[in-house]
Formats: structure tokens, sequence, C-alpha cells
């Protein structure tokens, strides 16, 4: 009589999953600096490999494809310490400017923060763009880039609407546009690498404007 076989239990270990969260990082990383300098399409799966310093293989294991490693990036740059997909409400930045009671200071402490944003995102962005028109698939994450921005704007727009804060005659789909149409990242590349401003410049002016245009 056979002796039954036991089904063999999956072994999780902390420090394994600690290990491919870091693999991950790695590979991230080195896309963003390949896909800066040489664009998406200049980009080979071989040449992300190489300057992560991990093998072929392990990139398509973690990633499966080049698509889905500039995936991870756009939601790491959009969504900084947050999870991504994380809903704005929930955000550790909602929650910050939630608890201003000030809608002066909130706006300029958006400013700061998006800001902060933008210089992440920028980059990022530039790649996108340029490989909308040649491939469907990062039209989509340029779109989905786009959606998630408004959704950001659009809490706030909301916030300072639960308090009676927006100027008269302001909707707050009026006041989401608005928001949106200045935290677009191509706006810090005009003013940061084409007009030479400083981040902290830019900074204040966001907050100077969202204030001018979005309060009474």
């Amino acid at each position: 009589m056979e002796t039954p076989v036991k089904p063999r239990r999956r072994y999780h270990s902390p420090q394994r999953r600690q290990q491919a969260l870091a693999t991950r990082r790695q590979v991230v990383e080195a896309a963003g600096r390949l896909f800066a300098r040489d664009g998406y399409f200049g980009t080979s799966v071989e040449a992300i490999a190489r300057e992560a310093g991990v093998a072929v293989p392990t990139v398509y294991a973690a990633f499966g494809t080049k698509g889905a490693v500039l995936s991870d990036l756009v939601d790491d740059a959009i969504f900084g310490r947050d999870a991504p997909g994380t809903p704005a409400i929930e955000r550790t930045w909602y929650a910050e400017l939630a608890h201003e009671p000030n809608s002066t200071r909130l706006l300029r402490d958006w400013g700061e923060y998006v800001c902060e944003v933008m210089a992440r995102v920028a980059p990022v962005q530039r790649v996108v763009r340029s490989a909308t028109d040649s491939d469907p698939d990062i039209a989509q994450l340029w779109q989905r880039m786009k959606d998630q921005r408004l959704t950001g704007q659009a809490a706030v727009a909301q916030l300072l609407a639960d308090r009676h804060a927006l100027r008269p005659g302001l909707t707050v789909g009026q006041a989401a546009d608005i928001i949106y149409v200045l935290c677009d990242a191509a706006l810090y590349d005009t003013f940061v690498l084409d007009r030479g401003w400083s981040p902290r410049q830019l900074a204040r002016w966001l907050g100077d404007t969202f204030c001018a245009l979005l309060l009474p």
C-alpha cells in the first residue's frame, strides 16, 4: 500500500518577499534611467536587465513585458508614498490637506506638494507622451495618467466646495479643470527646464495662482 503523499505547503518568506520587492525596485529605477536617456522604443528588456544588474528572465518573471515596467514607473511617480491605486481621499496628501482649516494655506500647501509630484512625473510623462502615437497600450497608459490626475484635482476642488470656499460662480467641475491644467507636469518642464525657475519658485507661484483663481 502506497503511503499518501502530503500536499506540499507553500512557503512564504518575508525575506524572499522583501528581496523580490527590492529587485522590482532595481528594475523600475534602471528602466527609468534608460527610458529618459534612450526613449521607450530605444530601450530593450536586455538593456534594462543589464542596467539593473539582474538576469533577463528575472525581468520577464517580475513584469512580463516592457510596458508593464513603464506602468510601474508611472505609478511610482504618481503615487509616491501611497500604494498604487489608492483612492484620492485615502491618500496621504488628502488627509494632510483636510486637516488644514485655512483654505489659503491649504492651496499653498497643495502647490508645494504638487510641485514635488510634477518633478517626479515630468521625466516619465515625456517618455509616455513620445510613445503614445506608436503604441496603443502606451496611449492607454497616457490616458490613465490623465484620468488619475483629474481624480486628484477633483478631490481638492470638492474639498474646497465642501467648505464653501470656492469663488462665487465657480463650479466644482470648473475648479477641478483649473487645477488639472495647472498641475500638468509639462508646466513643470516649461518653467523649470525651459525658463530656469527653481522648483521652490514654481511651488510658490502655483500656490498664489490657485488662491487667485479659486478663492473669493
